[in-house]
């Protein structure tokens, strides 16, 4: 169940936070309203964060960190997570979707990570298994710049054949063996958000 926070719940001028909290509780991550998926409405945007425990198959391992519950994807074999889906919100403004890949990697050194990101969609009435025209995918390399620190990386559609009211799958791997991919070290992803411009 997606949750939306009212505009009372920021401040003027202020930043929006990939991982909101509860204000003037002391309550941050794992209150009311940060459970399930969350849905921020800010601006004329609606970022829809899709969290790691949302892909129901991962041959990943889950890190160490119980607060983001990361999934630590390998540095010798691909390893990926799938199965997450959201719905394409009724006031989508029908232009693009901007996905945003959140990782992390706690371990000393430094590399780049080759993310392949990948999406599936369909309509009402519309078939599944993945036909051709409603499959898309990216490949994403971003360079560690810092240890035990959040890194982001986009993705902007342009020309897909998205209407509001598809469901979307999503599956993020890690090519390890992809000749770019050199962080000698596990690469701890946390999660995707999806901007959906209103």
């Amino acid at each position: 169940m997606a949750l939306q926070l009212e505009e009372d719940d920021k401040d003027e001028g202020e930043e929006p936070s990939l991982f909101p909290t509860s204000r003037n509780t002391g309550e941050g991550l794992g209150t009311k309203k940060n459970t399930d998926d969350v849905i921020n409405y800010i601006e004329n945007k609606t970022n829809i964060f899709i969290k790691p425990s949302d892909f129901s198959s991962t041959d990943a391992d889950t890190a160490g960190n119980n607060f983001f519950n990361a999934l630590n994807m390998d540095k010798d074999v691909n390893e990926g997570a799938s199965g997450a889906t959201f719905v394409i919100p009724n006031n989508w403004d029908g232009q693009q979707l901007i996905f945003t890949v959140l990782w992390s990697s706690a371990f000393s050194g430094s590399g780049n990570v080759f993310w392949q990101l990948e999406i599936q969609w369909a309509g009402e009435e519309d078939p599944l298994g993945q036909p051709a025209d409603q499959t898309s995918g990216t490949s994403l390399t971003d360079t560690k710049t810092s240890t035990d620190k959040l890194q982001k990386i986009s993705w902007t559609t342009s020309g897909k054949d998205f209407k509001a009211g598809d469901i979307v799958g999503i599956q993020i791997t890690r090519l390890a063996d992809e000749g770019t991919d050199t962080l000698g070290s596990d690469a701890s992803f946390l999660g995707i958000v999806v901007e959906v411009k209103e």
